[in-house]
């Protein structure tokens, strides 16, 4: 059965969230929780991922619990940018959580504070906070609510940046995957055709019937090699590209 992960972006519609350095938080998070959810779907497998808006609506805190709690969601996560004038990421589970909310909080704060790292941001004070959220108290899953950053400070210069964005997200979402045991996605790799640079050797008819029946008749009886065949190929004074070329026509390739 597939794991259900909802994620929530923050405000929304008429609720706006926090302001400041011409950035408004509601976008902010969608962006975030899209960019999140892109990253599950491409990376991981056995899962269910949905938010709880896609456009920019207005939804009641309580309903956005309850939006999880009927779709019998396995994890929540809701995510917000912070204000107030200070810098750094941190996470909020309930003030009486669960062991599930204790360790997804774990997970995901290990996750995001490597990635911020990367951009010079650290933890803001104690990063692995608790509080009387509504979206963490009501909702009846592990549940943990982020604050990437800082709107209203500088950190809204790394807010500004996508790449900070995308890989803040890629890190919720490892933290999610990690707490759930998410398959990883073993992606098949394609087999690139060989490329041909198009020097075709400068040999006369009888040469190239010579060199493809003794070519022929070695490799039915076993006796030639890809390697050793280049070495008689190159007496002849052939580039590389040219031994490429060959090597292609002798194996049913046209001219």
């Amino acid at each position: 059965m597939k794991k259900k992960v909802k994620i929530d972006p923050g405000h929304g519609g008429k609720d706006g969230g926090a302001v400041g350095n011409g950035l408004l938080e509601k976008n902010l998070t969608l962006e975030i929780s899209k960019e999140m959810k892109k990253y599950l779907d491409e990376n991981y497998t056995g899962h269910e991922t949905t938010l709880t808006r896609t456009t920019d609506v207005f939804i009641e805190l309580s309903e956005r619990a309850n939006i999880a709690n009927r779709a019998v969601a396995d994890v929540f996560i809701s995510n917000h940018v912070n204000a107030g004038g200070g810098t750094g990421y941190e996470s909020y589970i309930y003030t009486k959580p669960s062991a599930g909310s204790v360790k997804l909080q774990s997970l995901v704060n290990s996750e995001a504070l490597a990635a911020a790292k990367k951009y010079g941001l650290g933890p803001h004070n104690d990063d692995s906070k608790r509080d009387n959220l509504a979206v963490v108290r009501q909702t009846n899953m592990p549940a943990i609510l982020t604050e990437i950053a800082y709107i209203d400070a500088k950190d809204a210069e790394l807010l500004k940046n996508i790449n900070f964005i995308k890989d803040m997200a890629a890190a919720y979402a490892r933290g999610v995957a990690n707490y759930l045991s998410l398959p990883v996605k073993i992606v098949a790799a394609i087999k690139e055709e060989p490329k041909v640079s198009g020097n075709k050797p400068n040999w006369a008819d009888w040469q190239w019937q010579e060199a493809s029946s003794i070519y022929k008749k070695a490799r039915e009886k076993g006796i030639l090699s890809s390697d050793q065949w280049e070495k008689k190929a190159s007496a002849k004074d052939l580039t590389f590209d040219e031994i490429d070329y060959l090597n292609l026509v002798l194996n049913g390739r046209t001219l």
